[in-house]
């Protein structure tokens, strides 16, 4: 009755009754940074607000006494009692106490709202920036394989055996900078070289299906990189790095006199005028490679702005990024002994002029917030090789506008559309094409005491030229608090993804191999589940968590190139036919589980860090034996009805290019002024391959894979160290040794990963 009285008179009162207010800032209290989207509310009258980017909050009130609730993701929630308004205004200092930060980790991917760690109900990751400066990361894939069930084959991401290697096309992975999708509308691939590592705030990787709200593109999972929000105070970054490559383990794959040498600086300035918050950064690197004519030189540079005055609800700003890159690609070598030479010393040449520009505004006031971001995105290529020209450019406009309500503190509704059109025009792709594609979402989450629940949708219409397709999907997940430290976690997600430009109609040849159009390729579909427990720990010094997650994911119609007798060619250049297309190859199904940790030690000024994490994978096809596709026949070079069985190296239907097994290790000790820090990743033998690469028709083009595969049979295991020394808070220097103990990796039929690296940082910060 008193709750309805109060809101009766909140009714009642005129409006100008309301004449002052309650403003003040939330901070951590450990750092002295300010805390933005912060809920301030007064409980007995329903209604609150939400701090700004800078921490600032403001409420209007009458004169009178309140209670003031304060919670934030993270942090332990407070409550400040008798705040009294009189004829003056009120000025607040509010200062949160962080929690276990493993746990209290702020994620805003799993459900576009800011969300802990622990209360997620799908499993996820989050990668901090220490190990892309220690580790000296200027390519954010390399960091990413630090992670617990992530492998990446040339580009391609692999969340726990969803996708294997598909050269230059597609990916099942959404991958995100600042929210926004960051993949080319033409191949379908993550523009990689265009995340500015420089600026990463924290890097959240959601594993399984996420279609539901992001979309084709995300059947695998979601990797979502946050770059930095503008600092208090002006501030500057610079880190310089020089490097070489070693000796490889084979003297005969050491193709170069001298020193293959790499170089590069890393750029931020970061400051803030109260309204107006800037971040400015670069890149630059000259790798001349362990490939023969294989190097890799860029420069990119990037920028945001954004306006933000603590009396207005609105918020706006735009950022870009642009980057040039000239760089070498070797797809097959010329033999075994001459692994880093490509075939017939033959190599495509790319220079990429890359650039995006993302405005957006937001309005958030009391339980409303709305905003609108965008991504307009230009890719231009001059790509030959010695027999061909690659030629291509790439436009995607991408929109998107996200309403959210909460009708209390413990009900939000999320709800948006999404628009993207994309154009291509490329004589690989066999000229000009474009694609369409809208869609709509709304997703709730609930609070029932210790159980949270979510429950989203997605209706999505796609066009590829002429071919249109429609696809509705679901999510749903739960997490329950058993204790306060221990959460379990079950959840069910569809996803899809529709054929890319360069799926349906690349016609091309890579070196020896043809690469087929299918114009009939079908979308893909699937879905994934998962039942996972996480159990945080706070014993003494020690603190961390450990998790562990069983996981069950199935693909319908699942895209695959596969090799075959496309065309009925009598050309011999041609192969008279043979060559691979995509295909829907069929049912896939994959099991498994993972285990996960993230711990810190503490003692005194000393600490060790320790993160990593096992996954096992079962990834099969459903009938080895089931005809998928029909070719022109060859017999007895090659069979015209295909099945996984007869088109694999391994018949017995475990999916191609996937491992079993991934062990991944991090550890580090900091004694000041010093650290000093190891990794570790190991995969088992990647058992099945394309049956044509180990055959007697393709030995006869490229030498050694059967060999190479028969001598590397038994996983890789592969260590980094690296040491560091802090001259003072300004001044860091490291050296870095990758692949310490200059292990020969098989990446992928014809393909050796690099040898031995030194590499030697300075970070100095103004």
């Amino acid at each position: 009755m008193t709750r309805f009285l109060a809101l009766l008179l909140l009714i009642l009162i005129p409006s100008w009754a309301f004449s002052q207010t309650i403003s003040g800032s939330v901070i951590d209290i450990s750092t002295g940074e300010p805390l933005a989207g912060a809920h301030v509310r007064i409980p007995d009258f329903e209604f609150g607000t939400v701090t700004n980017e800078n921490g600032r909050f403001t409420l209007d009130v009458a004169s009178g006494v309140y209670n003031l609730d304060i919670t934030f993701v993270g942090y332990e929630p407070m409550i400040i009692e008798g705040v009294k308004v009189g004829n003056a205004a009120v000025e607040l200092k509010i200062e949160l106490i962080p929690q276990n930060e493993f746990l209290s980790a702020v994620t805003v991917t799993a459900g576009k709202f800011d969300q802990r760690l622990d209360e997620v109900t799908v499993s996820m990751d989050i990668v901090t920036p220490r190990l892309i400066q220690q580790k000296n990361t200027y390519e954010v894939q390399k960091v990413l394989e630090q992670s617990s069930g992530i492998s990446i084959i040339e580009d391609q991401a692999n969340i726990r055996g969803g996708s294997g290697w598909s050269y230059g096309a597609g990916t099942r992975v959404q991958v995100l900078i600042d929210y926004l999708p960051v993949i080319d509308g033409g191949s379908g691939q993550v523009q990689w070289k265009s995340v500015p590592t420089e600026l990463v705030e924290q890097i959240e990787v959601i594993k399984g299906a996420s279609s539901a709200l992001y979309g084709s593109s995300a059947l695998n999972g979601v990797i979502n990189v946050r770059t930095k929000a503008p600092s208090d105070t002006l501030i500057t970054e610079l880190t310089l790095f020089a490097g070489a490559y070693g000796i490889p383990a084979r003297e005969e794959l050491k193709w170069w006199s001298g020193t293959q040498t790499v170089s590069g600086l890393n750029w931020r300035t970061s400051w803030s005028s109260g309204t107006n918050g800037f971040v400015l950064g670069g890149h630059a690197l000259r790798d001349n490679g362990f490939e023969y004519d294989v190097e890799d030189h860029r420069i990119r540079i990037e920028g945001s702005w954004v306006h933000n005055n603590v009396e207005s609800p609105w918020e706006y700003g735009v950022s870009t990024n642009i980057n040039y890159r000239k760089s070498g690609d070797a797809l097959i070598w010329n033999s075994e002994d001459e692994g880093y030479i490509p075939l017939d010393s033959s190599r495509t040449i790319t220079e990429a002029n890359f650039i995006y520009i993302d405005p957006f505004f937001s309005w958030k006031k009391n339980r409303w917030s709305h905003q609108f971001k965008g991504r307009f995105m230009s890719n231009l290529n001059t790509s030959r090789s010695e027999t061909n020209i690659y030629d291509n450019s790439f436009y995607t406009n991408y929109t998107e506008f996200q309403s959210q309500y909460y009708l209390s503190e413990d009900i939000a509704l999320t709800g948006g559309l999404v628009n993207m059109w994309s154009y291509s025009d490329a004589a690989l792709f066999q000229g000009q094409h474009s694609s369409y594609n809208l869609a709509g979402y709304l997703q709730v989450d609930k609070k029932f005491g210790r159980l949270k629940f979510s429950l989203g949708s997605r209706y999505e219409h796609f066009r590829l030229d002429e071919a249109s397709y429609s696809k509705p999907v679901v999510r749903s997940g739960i997490n329950y608090a058993i204790t306060k430290a221990t959460s379990i976690r079950a959840s069910f997600g569809q996803g899809y993804r529709f054929p890319t430009i360069a799926e349906k109609y690349t016609r091309t040849s890579v070196g020896a191999i043809w690469i087929y159009p299918n114009e009939n390729l079908q979308p893909e579909s699937g879905w994934s589940a998962e039942i996972g427990v996480k159990q945080g720990l706070r014993i003494g010094r020690l603190k961390g968590f450990v998790d562990i997650a069983g996981f069950w994911m199935q693909y319908n119609d699942m895209m695959e190139f596969t090799f075959g007798r496309w065309e009925e060619s009598t050309d011999i250049n041609r192969l008279f036919g043979l060559g691979f297309r995509s295909i829907n190859i069929g049912t896939t199904d994959i099991r498994g589980i993972e285990l996960s940790t993230a711990l810190q030690y503490d003692f005194g000024k000393n600490k060790i860090q320790v993160m990593g994490g096992y996954t096992f994978m079962n990834p099969q096809i459903a009938d080895p034996n089931e005809v998928f596709a029909t070719a022109y026949s060859l017999e007895p070079i090659w069979p015209d009805s295909l099945t996984y069985a007869n088109t694999s190296s391994d018949p017995s239907g475990i999916l191609k290019y996937r491992y079993q097994h991934l062990f991944k290790l991090d550890i580090q000790f900091d004694h000041e002024p010093w650290m000093i820090g190891a990794s570790t990743r190991m995969n088992d033998f990647m058992a099945n391959i394309d049956l044509i690469f180990v055959s007697d028709l393709f030995a006869t083009q490229v030498l050694g894979i059967p060999e190479s595969r028969a001598r590397l049979n038994t996983g890789d295991l592969i260590w980094d160290f690296r040491i560091g020394y802090t001259i003072n808070e300004n001044i860091q220097i490291r050296a870095l040794v990758e692949n310490a103990f200059n292990r020969e990796v098989l990446i992928r039929p014809a393909k050796i990963g690099a040898p031995i690296q030194y590499t030697l940082q300075l970070q100095l910060r103004f």
